[in-house]
């Protein structure tokens, strides 16, 4: 008899504690999952959650006998409840844990897929399902109200675990809509899991949003949100397994315009008018971008651009206030400005940031170029140097390379040695959005130069190093490690976070925890492995090559799958032996092979630096998948992360990333679905979820097990 388990997750807090419910239905013939629509409807603490799941039967044949389990956290209190399959409201049984865990255990014991045991655990409800024709659809919707609890102000909540992820089995269409009203004011939204659309129409109400279609499930849909009445928020999440642990720090600011105090800013537009720029018409849109950003300035703000091509011609010799005459100035310098000559970039940077005198307030130099140095100086190293030389770290500068021909060594250590950024523009890309939205993102800082420090905690390896500007309507992501207790918020450390508005050193002092044992977040060691992987590589391109250096990112990147231009060989299909382990041939030589092969200019370089970029700036695991897909197609295949481990396939069998069959040399091995499995499943209920997989090599709690066919 075949068995087949179609599921549909979601998720609410309770207590601190989540509260799963999954939806499957078990019947004789496979019945397949093929939409799920989620809408939830948040008030403060109460939640009004809608699931709607719409299955097939893909056979000639009726299915009849069927039964719909959906899943519940024990101890959940879960109100007015209704369950309907179809077009009836039916009447649904309750299992505790123990019942619940008795059914998974017969499923799978019947020959039914281990992938079930992603969900092992939960209470159950349960509910007959009525006939479903042949290649006929049944609607499974359910609606509840709940209530949230949050730590600190921090509420979570998860969705959308619709099938297990070890079926590698697409949904035809999945929508996830909430709304979300709070008294207190919201500081920052996120989704370490998947890229959700966030629309804060005010401090009070935002909407979230998420639709896909052919939606594979990789990581169940996690969302955070922080609320306080502080005009900055700042907020924590943990994970700690053992002797260190690994932290988020969220700032955000206020919203409404009314409750922030937006600081005046000093910006200067340093912008390249060599001859090679009237390729794709890109000083075209580069004007056009310009006449934005200018519109878009502040009545205190002050500006000045500086073009640039066989020498450097400033709008004005210093910076000017951003009023309508100046403006419509600055609009006519636009109009004039044609592509001709070669590229003085050193001559460019020099007059740009020595205009920046005043240290009260913001400053910020945008650089754009779609060449190579040709005028002065052309060593990337020594112009970089000087640029810092003369900055002294007054202003971030926030770079644009338009193109295949710039040098990107000297664009990316312009903006990561200044505080800033770099971002490149492929061919046919639009310059002008670009720019546009980049100035967009930035037009409001209301807290500058911002330091931040740990009382009676040791905190390393925190990323990014420089922490960066706050903006209106943006939020501020801090990855790190830590060492120590610090309990709950209550009993938690003293935070401090400095920073300037408008020439004044201004102080926030918070209490946050960082507990000594915390496993629901498990995301955090991957995205956290991911900036430092990013950071580590950028000093070897920096400093030249070292053996140490080396070896760490090679180890983190095998252990957390961490996939960048430098070490997507690791997920390579021949990379791993059923008998050695994963990746246990490979070691720092074709890491060292392919830096060393790595060039600063044309496509190849450019991309590598564009997608260098986007590891920098990573904050969830939606963005780590999608750059491994992206270098290695079909890496999920392959490459497979379980909260905080990774494993890959190879052989029919998935590989602990962390095995090393040298090392791991005592090895049970145990059937699956035998005796000893169940027995293994009942004993260690926080390693079931590994076991979805199926046939695997797993290290858990000292000891290394071999789950064999």
């Amino acid at each position: 008899m075949r068995y087949l388990a179609c599921l549909i997750t979601c998720i609410a807090i309770l207590g601190g504690q989540e509260i799963v419910k999954a939806c499957f239905i078990h019947s004789p013939l496979p019945v397949e999952l093929i939409e799920d629509h989620i809408t939830i409807k948040i008030k403060d603490r109460i939640a009004v959650k809608t699931y709607t799941c719409t299955f097939f039967n893909p056979n000639r044949q009726a299915v009849n006998g069927g039964t719909c389990f959906m899943e519940v956290e024990p101890g959940a209190q879960v109100d007015n409840m209704t369950l309907r399959l179809g077009e009836h409201e039916v009447k649904a049984d309750i299992l505790d844990v123990e019942k619940a865990k008795k059914v998974f255990q017969e499923i799978i014991a019947k020959g039914g897929s281990p992938a079930l045991l992603e969900f092992y655990g939960k209470g159950l409800i349960r509910a007959q399902v009525p006939k479903i024709p042949p290649m006929g659809k049944v609607t499974a919707v359910l609606q509840y109200t709940t209530i949230l609890e949050s730590e600190n102000g921090l509420f979570q909540m998860r969705v959308l675990n619709t099938n297990p992820k070890a079926l590698m089995k697409p949904l035809k269409r999945v929508t996830v809509h909430a709304t979300l009203e709070s008294t207190e004011p919201i500081k920052a939204i996120y989704s370490p899991t998947h890229p959700i659309e966030v629309v804060k129409k005010d401090d009070h109400n935002a909407v979230i949003s998420f639709e896909q279609n052919n939606y594979l499930p990789k990581n169940q849909m996690a969302i955070y949100w922080h609320t306080a009445d502080e005009n900055v928020g700042v907020s924590t999440m943990s994970y700690r397994d053992g002797e260190e642990g690994t932290f988020m720090m969220m700032l955000a600011p206020t919203v409404d315009p009314g409750d922030v105090q937006v600081l005046p800013k000093d910006i200067i537009f340093c912008i390249d008018t060599s001859g090679s720029m009237t390729d794709d018409l890109r000083l075209e849109q580069v004007k056009k971008a310009l006449r934005h950003t200018i519109e878009k300035l502040g009545k205190e703000d002050r500006f000045n651009i500086v073009a640039f091509s066989t020498e450097a011609r400033p709008f004005q010799t210093t910076l000017i206030a951003a009023s309508e005459e100046n403006r419509k100035k600055a609009f006519r310098f636009i109009d004039e400005l044609s592509p001709r000559g070669a590229t003085a970039i050193e001559e460019a940077l020099e007059r740009s940031l020595e205009m920046f005198t005043e240290e009260e307030r913001p400053r910020m130099l945008v650089f754009l170029t779609d060449g190579t140095p040709t005028i002065g100086e052309t060593n990337p190293e020594k112009l970089v140097a000087k640029a810092n030389k003369i900055n002294e770290g007054k202003a971030r500068i926030f770079v644009f390379g338009v193109g295949e021909n710039v040098n990107t060594k000297l664009l990316d250590n312009l903006a990561s040695e200044n505080g800033g950024t770099v971002d490149y523009v492929l061919p046919k890309e639009d310059v002008t959005d670009r720019v546009a939205n980049f100035y967009d993102r930035i037009a409001n800082p209301v807290l500058s130069d911002i330091k931040i420090r740990f009382n009676d905690l040791a905190v390393t390896d925190i990323y990014p190093r420089t922490v960066p500007d706050l903006f209106k309507g943006q939020q501020i992501s801090l990855f790190g490690r830590y060492k120590g207790y610090a309990g709950s918020s209550d009993t938690g450390r003293t935070v401090i976070v400095t920073g300037m508005v408008q020439g004044k050193k201004v102080r926030h002092e918070y209490r946050l925890a960082f507990p000594d044992r915390a496993t629901s977040n498990d995301f955090l060691p991957r995205v956290w492995a991911g900036r430092k992987v990013a950071f580590l590589i950028d000093q070897v391109k920096k400093n030249g090559q070292n053996k140490e250096v080396i070896a760490e990112i090679v180890s983190l990147a095998k252990r957390y799958g961490i996939v960048t231009p430098y070490t997507s060989y690791l997920v390579a299909p021949d990379t791993h032996t059923a008998t050695g382990g994963p990746i246990a041939m490979k070691g720092d030589k074709p890491f060292k092979n392919r830096l060393a092969a790595s060039k600063s200019y044309g496509g190849r370089a450019v991309q590598e630096s564009k997608d260098m970029a986007g590891v920098r700036q990573v904050e969830g695991l939606h963005e780590l998948d999608r750059a491994a897909e992206k270098r290695n197609r079909g890496a999920y295949r392959i490459m497979r992360t379980i909260g905080a481990k990774t494993f890959y396939f190879s052989g029919g069998v998935w590989h602990d990333s962390e095995y090393n069959a040298k090392k791991h040399t005592e090895i049970e091995k145990i059937k699956l679905a035998s005796d000893r499995y169940m027995e293994l499943v009942k004993e260690k209920p926080s390693l079931v979820r590994f076991l979805s997989l199926g046939k695997m090599i797993l290290l858990f709690d000292g000891k290394t097990y071999q789950i064999t066919g």
